[in-house]
């Protein structure tokens, strides 16, 4: 089967005989009498595994046009601001041989309202409606690293030592900005305005048939566990879990296409972005981590969460090229200097150059 958005079901054929296998060779050890637990074992850890690498297959080619640099590891300068502090626990936590990354925060606290949504309001009902129904609705947010791309070298110090940005995202100048290498395949394009939106829901509506596809062929090669008779709790729970997550899985690579439109009023931005929309389960996902940070003394509490990927390890990032480049309103910016270069120290991480920046800032 054929569908006019640049991929073959046939691609996902290899991967699909596989799920199939290992979901018959699950049955089979049940009905040898290996017992309940053997048969949960091989749902939660082979059987969903595979399925989630037989969706994500499938969609490498339809994401390719998104990817800054698609199918290859050729290194891209990019400029994220941040705290101050982001830097310091990311050195010291190293240092203290605590896997530590630039980690990728909830859009709930998205700066832009209408994050996620720009490309949604192109959609037709008949297209959300046929999505919905498939898959459930939207995961809750999606979990973002945003950097400024730089047109070009000769741009990049102008990028990380820019007013606008500085004030949009560098806390008033008193944060800091990162200037480190990403392979362009693990970043994602952001596109900008009412045109590119049209095209891209375009592409969406076009991709409900191998949504469809793709659920379908993927619960028939998990049919021999999905058809397991059985009295015992566990396995109802197992099946529904397989199936639950199969539409979330599916949302989640697609929901993925969403946060890459915004509004014309944020090309100036220039950004490209890590993104993932990780498997939920009942709202919530195993993958996810939490921060409960400067609760009020009200009692309310604001609960940023987070994801962590390996492309955005501390030592990945913060290596010989890069630059971290202290705010213009930073108190004590000579001592927050000498401090980070201490840290570089103990986490034997030298690459990095520590700089103040340029800008004159005015505060009133």
């Amino acid at each position: 089967m054929n569908i006019d958005v640049g991929i073959t079901m046939d691609d996902s054929s290899t991967n699909l005989e596989l799920l199939r296998s290992m979901s018959e060779t699950s049955r089979d050890r049940f009905d040898l009498g290996l017992g309940v637990s053997a048969l949960m074992g091989n749902v939660y850890n082979g059987l969903m595994p595979q399925m989630k690498a037989v969706i994500a297959d499938a969609f490498t080619r339809i994401k390719e046009p998104h990817l800054v640099n698609a199918g290859s590891v050729e290194e891209l300068t990019v400029v994220h601001y941040t705290k101050v502090e982001v830097v310091v626990n990311m050195l010291r936590d190293h240092a203290l041989g605590i896997s530590s990354y630039l980690r990728m925060y909830d859009t709930f606290h998205s700066n832009d309202p209408g994050e996620g949504k720009y490309l949604a309001h192109n959609l037709d009902e008949s297209t959300n409606s046929r999505l919905d129904k498939l898959l459930g609705k939207s995961a809750p947010c999606a979990y973002v690293a945003s950097f400024i791309s730089p047109r070009g070298e000769s741009q990049v110090e102008r990028v990380s030592d820019n007013l606008v940005f500085w004030r949009t995202y560098g806390y008033e100048g008193a944060g800091c900005s990162l200037t480190v290498k990403i392979p362009g395949n693990a970043l994602f394009q952001v596109k900008y305005g009412q045109e590119e939106a049209k095209t891209g829901a375009d592409q969406v509506k076009n991709l409900v048939a191998i949504i469809e596809f793709l659920k379908s062929e993927a619960l028939k090669s998990l049919d021999p566990v999905l058809g397991i008779s059985s009295t015992d709790p566990a396995i109802g729970i197992a099946q529904n879990h397989l199936r639950e997550s199969l539409e979330s899985a599916l949302r989640g690579e697609l929901d993925c296409l969403f946060y890459l439109y915004k509004s014309k009023g944020y090309e100036y931005e220039q950004e490209v972005r890590a993104i993932e929309v990780p498997t939920f389960k009942g709202g919530t996902s195993d993958e996810v981590r939490f921060d409960i940070s400067n609760p009020s003394d009200s009692g309310e509490i604001d609960a940023r969460h987070y994801y962590e990927r390996d492309d955005l390890h501390v030592a990945d990032l913060l290596k010989t090229g890069s630059v971290i480049t202290i705010g213009p309103c930073v108190q004590n910016r000579e001592n927050v200097a000498y401090y980070l270069e201490h840290l570089k120290m103990k986490a034997n991480l030298l690459g990095p150059q520590v700089v103040q920046s340029q800008v004159s800032y005015r505060n009133s």
